[in-house]
């Protein structure tokens, strides 16, 4: 183990207790909520423009306003429903659950921000001469299995998310 190894397994730590302090519920509407939210957002808010009337006569400010206020309310929609699933798994006796499912669920998502850093040093290290951390990072155990996660897990999230996603913008 090196100072790599450490560093990743530590944010990953961190990853499990927010998870698990917050719950499942919350970190993936954390998580996953953004995305939709700007979605709806996108296709929603060219709909909410007669409701303005003539407060704001610039087109392109009114669109603005329209779509930050969209996602907002998605975003506070989506937390209201993630914090009442939560009372209701902890209700349930079952919020254990939903504390576990958070902290595997954090782990992961903490897992592929690594993941991301750790690309971007790779690419650093590949093209910039004399960078100190390249050798220390092909030493490392955890960052080969960072990467066979990553390969796993994007060919999914581009297909399942990514694309229906940029097909949502494009229109």
């Amino acid at each position: 183990m090196n100072i790599f190894d450490l560093l990743i397994l530590g944010f990953m730590a961190i990853g499990i207790s927010v998870g698990l302090y917050r719950g499942f519920f919350k970190e993936f509407v954390g998580t996953v909520g953004l995305l939709v939210a700007a979605i709806v957002a996108n296709l929603v808010s060219p709909y909410a423009r007669p409701w303005l009337g003539d407060v704001i006569t610039d087109e392109l400010v009114a669109s603005v306003v329209l779509w930050v206020a969209t996602f907002l309310l998605m975003m506070f929609v989506m937390n209201r429903v993630a914090w009442l699933l939560g009372k209701v798994f902890s209700s349930l006796s079952m919020g254990w659950v939903n504390r576990l499912a958070g902290g595997l669920f954090g782990m992961l998502k903490y897992a592929l921000i690594a993941a991301l850093v750790i690309s971007a040093l790779e690419f650093a290290a590949a093209h910039v001469e004399g960078l100190k951390f390249a050798e220390p990072m092909k030493q490392s155990h955890i960052i080969p299995v960072l990467h066979h996660v990553v390969e796993v897990i994007m060919p999914w999230v581009s297909e399942h998310i990514l694309n229906p996603a940029l097909e949502v913008f494009k229109k």
